[in-house]
């Protein structure tokens, strides 16, 4: 305890868009925008680690000397592929340009 190495307060991204209301409403004007959401596929989830997750986390821990993480996902074997060949390169580039390594871990069975 007092020796935190990690809080869980990496960042939050949603998977959503912005964009305008279809159509008029008592609770707004047509022009207004609103978040939706969508599909979440495979790319998108790549997408966001290669753009928002990783770069974050190098950023954090840069100064503290870590160089190897394991980023552990709920439920990945339904979404994304640790082998899957976009992550292999995605792993790769960020090893060579910031010699972090990373990789990941399924949940545990039966943990909360």
């Amino acid at each position: 305890l007092g020796n935190c190495t990690f809080d869980g307060k990496v960042g939050i991204w949603p998977f959503a868009r912005i964009q305008p209301v279809r159509r008029v409403s008592v609770n707004g004007p047509l022009w207004q925008l609103e978040w939706k959401t969508f599909h979440v596929k495979k790319e998108h989830i790549r997408g966001m680690l290669c753009m928002n997750v990783l770069p974050r986390i190098v950023q954090t821990y840069a100064s503290r000397g870590i160089r190897h993480l394991d980023i552990q996902w709920d439920c990945t074997s339904t979404r994304f592929d640790k082998n899957d060949p976009g992550w292999q390169w995605l792993r790769q580039m960020h090893y060579r340009t910031t010699g972090f390594s990373f990789n990941l871990v399924n949940q545990p069975a039966r943990s909360p």
